[in-house]
């Protein structure tokens, strides 16, 4: 695998050899940090390079499928970036949840606590907040679509909720 990025007209270059567990760092095809890193998803390549203190953090994401790499320079984060294993950048874009999110994410937890526990409850309760907290994040949803669609989604896991409570509550009576 080889990863390469430009930083103030130098290309840093990575590679890292699977079978060999051989890392190699070089600058404008100097090398400049050598090493073997066995069964180990994160590296640390500390180097000096024309009076600079560099540090090249390596992070390997398997799920995902991603290396993260992370350059400091005098102890300052200047360059971070992610690569596909073939090496190629990708651009992962890190959606925050919005705040007003949250009252609705809570007001679908609290339904197992206030039902005291069960399966039926907890689903309705984690599924709802799941639901509300994935439509929050979408970019391509207007903001009052998506609190529209938050607020429903908070009613029907009430509602069934209290349906439930309802069915059981007849089912002892009888």
């Amino acid at each position: 695998m080889k990863i390469a990025f430009f930083y103030e007209n130098k290309e840093f270059t990575a590679e890292c050899n699977m079978m060999t567990a051989r890392e190699t760092v070089s600058i404008n095809g100097t090398v400049v940090c050598e090493k073997r890193n066995f069964f180990n998803f994160t590296s640390l390549h500390r180097f000096r390079y024309e009076g600079k203190q560099y540090e090249l953090n390596l992070k390997l994401r398997l799920l995902q499928g991603l290396v993260n790499a992370m350059l400091l320079k005098d102890g300052q984060t200047v360059y971070e970036q992610d690569f596909t294993m073939r090496g190629k950048a990708v651009t992962v874009k890190k959606v925050i949840m919005p705040k007003w999110s949250y009252i609705f994410i809570t007001l679908c937890i609290i339904i197992p606590f206030v039902s005291l526990g069960g399966a039926i409850p907890a689903l309705l309760g984690i599924g709802g907040a799941c639901v509300c907290a994935t439509i929050s994040r979408k970019s391509t949803i207007p903001t009052p679509f998506k609190i529209i669609l938050c607020t429903l989604i908070t009613i029907i896991s009430w509602f069934l909720f209290l349906i439930l409570i309802t069915l059981l509550r007849s089912a002892k009576k009888a």
